[in-house]
């Protein structure tokens, strides 16, 4: 995590390396659900951080929208129809969206590389 700090505030990404780091419990959750998304709380204040993780997926289809399913983060949440999401979708893109009033608008979306499907995984950040 310290060299991708330290690679972001080389980039000028971020102001300076001086933050404090914070390793979160694993976390395993079952979702089997098609065109919609639910988020657990961390019960960690995230607000100016770098998110790192390797996730894992299963998917209960072998014919799912990889597009729409992925692995992602929901941050800088004010209410459950205002936040922002990254994820890293099984058709191995990156998208950001901010939902705002319960309307999703899509604020950008690059390509991450294939991933594997239907079982596969990756590190994000």
């Amino acid at each position: 995590m310290e060299a991708l700090v330290q690679s972001l505030a080389d980039d000028r990404y971020l102001p300076s390396t001086s933050r404090t780091y914070n390793e979160l419990e694993d976390f395993d959750e079952p979702w089997a659900q098609l065109h919609w998304y639910q988020w657990w709380h961390t019960g960690s204040d995230l607000a100016h951080s770098v998110i790192s993780a390797h996730t894992e997926w299963l998917s209960a289809s072998n014919k799912a929208d990889w597009w729409n399913s992925g692995c992602g983060t929901v941050f800088r949440e004010l209410r459950a129809d205002d936040h922002f999401l990254a994820y890293l979708s099984m058709e191995g893109c990156v998208t950001l969206s901010e939902v705002r009033n319960g309307n999703c608008i899509d604020l950008g979306c690059n390509c991450y590389g294939k991933v594997d499907t239907p079982d596969g995984e990756a590190d994000v950040a």
